[in-house]
Order: C-alpha cells, then sequence, then structure tokens
C-alpha cells in the first residue's frame, strides 16, 4: 500500500494529523520520506517535520531537499546566505539529491540559489537530449544507407517516442521512408505472389488412374452446362492431373464451350507442353473480336510468350514478355518469366 494511501486511511480513522504523523513514522521507508515530508508540511506540523529532516540528514540515504527548503518557505523561516551555502553543499553531493532540491518551485518565493541549479540542469539535459537525438538520427542514417529498410522503419518509429517534441524531425524521416517502403512492400511482395508455380502431372498409381478414369467418364456422363464443365476440369487440375484434365476438356468442346473454357483449355495444353496446339488455339482467339475485353491481347501474349519460349523461340517470347511489361510492368508473372529468362537477378 502506498504511503498516501495509508495517510488517507489513517486520516479517516483518527483525524488528527499528529497522531497520523506519530503513527506512520516508525515504518517509514526512504522513498516515502518526500510524501510523508509533504503530508506534514501541508497539515502545518512543522515542528515533528523539522525533527524528522533532522533524523533524515544524519544517515546517508537520499533526502528530500525540495521538500525540506518547502518546508522553510511554508514556515515563514528566513535563509540567510550561510543556510543556502549549506542546503547547494548538501544537495549538490550527489545527482539524486540535486534533482530533488531542483524540484522546489513556488512562484511566490524568489530562490535564486535553486533556479540557477535549475537552469544548469536543464541546460545539462537539454545538451544531452540533442546528443542523444544527434547519435539516433546517424543510426537512422546508416540503415537508410545500408538498405535496411525494415530496420530504418524500426528506428523512426522509435525516434517518435523518444523525442516526441521534435514533431517536425519526425514527420520529415516519416515522409522520407514512404515511397521507399511502398516500393520495398512491392518488391517484397511480387516475388511470392507473381512465381510462376512450375506446374507438371503427378505420377499416380495404377489404382489412382483408375479412380481418376472413372472420374473422367462419370463426368463426361452427366448433362454439363458451363458451370459444372469447369468445375469438372478443375477437379482435375487440383489433383494435378492435367492430362485428365485436357482429356475432359477435348471430349466436351463440341458439347459446351465458352470463352472461359477456352482459357482453361490453353492454359492446360502449355502445362502438359503441347506449346504447338496451344499457340494454334490462341491464332483462332486472337482473330476473334471481343471488344468488351480489354485484357484479352494480354492474356493472349502472355500465354504466346510462355508457348514460344517451349519451342525454342526464346528471342521472340522475351520480345512478347518486354511488350507486356512496358504497358503493364505487374502483369501477372510477366516480370518474373523476363527476369528468368534473360538471367536478371531481380534487385
Amino acid at each position: 500500500m502506498s504511503i498516501e494511501i495509508q495517510i488517507s486511511h489513517l486520516l479517516k480513522q483518527h483525524q488528527d494529523p499528529l497522531r497520523v504523523a506519530e503513527e506512520l513514522l516508525p515504518s517509514l521507508s526512504t522513498k516515502d520520506q518526500k510524501a510523508f515530508l509533504q503530508f506534514l508540511i501541508a497539515s502545518q506540523n512543522y515542528q515533528l517535520a523539522f525533527r524528522c529532516c533532522k533524523a533524515w540528514l544524519s544517515t546517508p540515504k537520499a533526502f528530500p531537499w525540495g521538500s525540506f527548503l518547502q518546508l522553510f518557505y511554508e514556515a515563514n523561516l528566513p535563509l540567510m546566505d550561510p543556510d543556502w551555502k549549506a542546503i547547494l553543499e548538501g544537495a549538490t553531493q550527489s545527482l539524486e539529491n540535486a534533482h530533488s532540491l531542483v524540484e522546489f518551485y513556488t512562484e511566490q518565493v524568489h530562490a535564486p540559489p535553486v533556479q540557477q541549479l535549475r537552469e544548469k540542469f536543464l541546460k545539462k539535459r537539454k545538451k544531452e537530449w540533442l546528443k542523444s537525438k544527434e547519435d539516433f538520427l546517424k543510426k537512422i542514417n546508416y540503415f537508410k544507407q545500408q538498405n535496411m529498410i525494415e530496420e530504418e522503419k524500426k528506428a523512426i518509429e522509435q525516434f517518435q517516442v523518444l523525442f516526441f517534441k521534435d514533431l517536425s524531425t519526425y514527420q520529415h524521416l516519416k515522409e522520407d521512408l514512404k515511397l521507399r517502403w511502398s516500393a520495398h512492400i512491392i518488391s517484397k511482395n511480387k516475388i511470392q505472389q507473381n512465381q510462376p508455380l512450375p506446374l507438371k502431372d503427378k505420377e499416380f498409381s495404377p489404382q489412382e488412374e483408375i479412380f481418376l478414369n472413372n472420374i473422367l467418364n462419370f463426368f463426361l456422363s452427366l448433362k454439363l452446362n458451363e458451370e459444372t464443365a469447369k468445375n469438372s476440369a478443375l477437379f482435375f487440375i487440383f489433383q494435378s492431373a492435367h492430362h485428365h484434365a485436357l482429356s475432359f476438356l477435348e471430349q466436351i468442346r463440341n458439347h459446351v464451350w465458352t470463352p472461359a473454357l477456352s482459357w482453361m483449355f490453353i492454359e492446360t495444353l502449355i502445362t502438359t507442353k503441347n506449346y504447338v496446339r496451344a499457340l494454334g488455339e490462341l491464332e483462332l482467339m486472337q482473330k476473334q473480336e471481343a471488344p468488351h475485353d480489354p485484357e484479352r491481347p494480354f492474356a493472349i501474349r502472355y500465354l504466346k510468350a510462355q508457348c514460344l519460349w517451349g519451342i525454342g523461340k526464346k528471342h521472340k517470347a522475351i520480345q512478347l514478355i518486354r511488350e507486356i511489361l512496358e504497358v503493364r510492368p505487374d502483369y501477372r508473372s510477366a516480370q518474373t518469366f523476363f527476369n528468368q529468362w534473360t538471367g536478371v537477378t531481380p534487385s
């Protein structure tokens, strides 16, 4: 229980500040001296307060010099030069005691020695603060120069907490990082999101082949519409049974066919390395008009590039991918293919 709560409880119990002081004094810890002395001053028990101070001064422990000085002023006791000299000498023997003294402040009392000591401390603290800020900014700049952007971001967040009064510098650091951080996130995610996965048929056991063929025949026996046809093909694709997906799509082509199934058919041809057939399908698709599909030209070029690369026409493949990147830098996995095909290492 804190000293303040103990004082409050005892005051309610005894209604007498002197009895409260007498009860608390024997068990008082060093860290509670200041609060206890403030209580005695507020209750105008100056005589007991001076007796306590005298006892505390005889020990080598920290002493509440600020409250001691306040006690003189509240008791209307004048301080002569020798008194000031003794107080300042005692208070400045340790940093903790000196800090305690400069805490004393009252608008009604002019205390030049304390004010001078306070100003000295403020100058010292400001100098330390500026040095600390300068070192921290050097740390941030080092992270920036070394392109350690995540460490730089964390350091800027710490700067905001440690030097919250310097809002302008924080805003400058934040704005300087903003664009570079966005580029970093995009670059970081691009590899994860756009990396083309090598798709190939899984090796199935004889029993699994029988099962997949039975499923294929079952799907073909259904009265299919666009949705069920697409879901049936996706079933095989998700099982990495791409040849079964191709067989299914080939057999339903004359019965159920939509642009979405055409794209799925072409991509399945590419996955199963039927590049020449896929090129033929893309040529046919290119001749068809689709004025309301702005993605179509990009998709055709993108798939054509993969086919050309697959049949060894690498220069034409790279040229098609470059054309896409000039207009749509983030189109699907175009950048990743370009990097792989040209031997460029992403930065």
